[in-house]
C-alpha cells in the first residue's frame, strides 16, 4: 500500500498541550509509524508541515503535500485535549464508508488494546483535512494530552505499533538498537585541535576527561592547539604582555592545565591565574574581564 502520514501543527501553529505536546510527540509517533510500515515494504510519503504560520496556512500546506502523491489513504496524527478530564482514544473520516472509515475503526480498536477507553470513529465532513485530500483520509486523536490517565499509559513505541496494526493487521516490534562501533574511525589531530578551538570540547578539566574518553592524547591536542594558536614559548615568559589576553586564551584552553600552564606563563602565572579565579567567580568566562 501507499501512504501520506503526517503530524499535526507545527512549533509555529502550536496544537494542543497539558501533560505533554501534541507537536512534539505526533512528530515522534509519525516518525515511528513510517519507519514501521516501511519495514513491512509499504510505500510512505511524509505529508508533515513545519513553515507555516498560521493554522489556514498550515492545512493547506499539509493538504498540498498530500495531493501531490497518488495513495490509498492519508492519515494524520493527533493529540486531544479537553478539560483534563477527559480521555481516551478517536478517529475522525469524512463518511463512514469505504477503505478510510474501516482502517480508522481497527486503529482505534489497536490502541484500545493498550489500555486506552475507546471513544470510536466519528464522521466530521468539515475537518479540512478530510474534505480536502484527494485520498481517503483519517484523522487520529491518539489519546488526550491534558489528561494524567492517558498520560501515564501513553509511549509513543506502543501508539505507533498499534497505528500500524490498526493499518495493516501487522505488529512491527521496536528494532533493536545498533551495535556500537567499538573503532570508531577517529579524527586527525589538526581537526580535533581546531574543534578545541572553536569551543566544542570545553575547557579545563572537562575537556580533558572528553577528549581521554574519545580515545585521543590530551597532551598531543593540547600541543598542537598551541601551535596552532601560536602559542608555543621557548622562553619561560608568557608569550604576550596584555593580561586580558593571557585570561582570554587561559580560559580557551591555550596553555593547558596544571604544570604546563604554569610553565606556559612562567612569571605571569599567579597573576593571570588569579584573574582566571576571579572570572569563574563571577561567571564571567564567556567574557572574560579584569577585576
Amino acid at each position: 500500500m501507499i501512504f501520506n502520514i503526517h503530524g499535526g501543527h507545527n512549533r509555529i501553529v502550536v496544537g494542543a498541550c497539558g501533560c505533554f505536546s501534541e507537536v512534539e510527540e505526533d512528530r515522534k509517533v509519525k516518525d515511528l509509524v513510517i519507519s514501521k510500515l516501511i519495514a513491512l515494504g509499504h510505500t510512505v510519503y511524509d505529508c508533515t508541515d513545519e513553515q507555516a504560520t498560521t493554522q489556514r496556512e498550515n492545512l493547506s500546506n499539509i493538504v498540498s503535500k498530500c495531493n501531490a502523491h497518488k495513495v490509498d489513504l492519508d492519515i494524520s496524527i493527533h493529540f486531544n485535549s479537553f478539560n483534563g478530564l477527559a480521555h481516551g482514544t478517536e478517529a475522525y473520516t469524512y463518511d463512514n464508508l469505504g477503505s478510510a472509515y474501516k482502517a480508522a475503526c481497527q486503529i482505534v480498536n489497536a490502541i484500545s488494546e493498550l489500555g486506552f477507553k475507546n471513544r470510536g470513529v466519528k464522521v466530521n465532513p468539515s475537518y479540512y483535512v478530510l474534505r480536502k485530500t484527494t485520498a481517503p483520509a483519517i484523522l487520529v486523536e491518539c489519546c488526550f494530552c491534558d489528561s494524567a490517565e492517558d498520560a501515564g499509559r501513553y509511549n509513543a513505541e506502543s501508539m505507533a505499533t498499534a497505528i500500524v496494526k490498526g493499518l495493516t493487521g501487522q505488529v512491527v516490534l521496536a528494532s533493536p538498537k545498533p551495535a556500537v562501533n567499538q573503532n570508531p574511525v577517529k579524527k586527525s589531530i589538526d581537526e580535533i585541535a581546531r574543534e578545541v578551538i572553536n569551543g566544542r570540547w570545553g575547557n579545563g578539566e572537562s575537556r580533558r576527561q572528553a577528549l581521554v574518553q574519545a580515545g585521543y592524547d590530551y597532551g598531543t591536542v593540547q600541543a598542537k592547539v598551541n601551535q596552532i594558536l601560536g602559542c608555543v614559548s621557548s622562553s619561560p615568559s608568557a608569550p604576550s604582555n596584555n593580561l586580558l589576553d593571557l585570561v582570554r586564551k587561559t580560559i580557551n584552553g591555550s596553555f593547558g592545565n596544571g604544570a604546563a600552564r604554569r610553565a606556559a606563563l612562567g612569571s605571569r602565572y599567579a597573576e593571570v591565574q588569579h584573574q582566571v579565579n576571579l572570572n569563574i567567580k563571577h561567571q564571567t568566562m564567556n567574557n572574560p574581564r579584569i577585576y
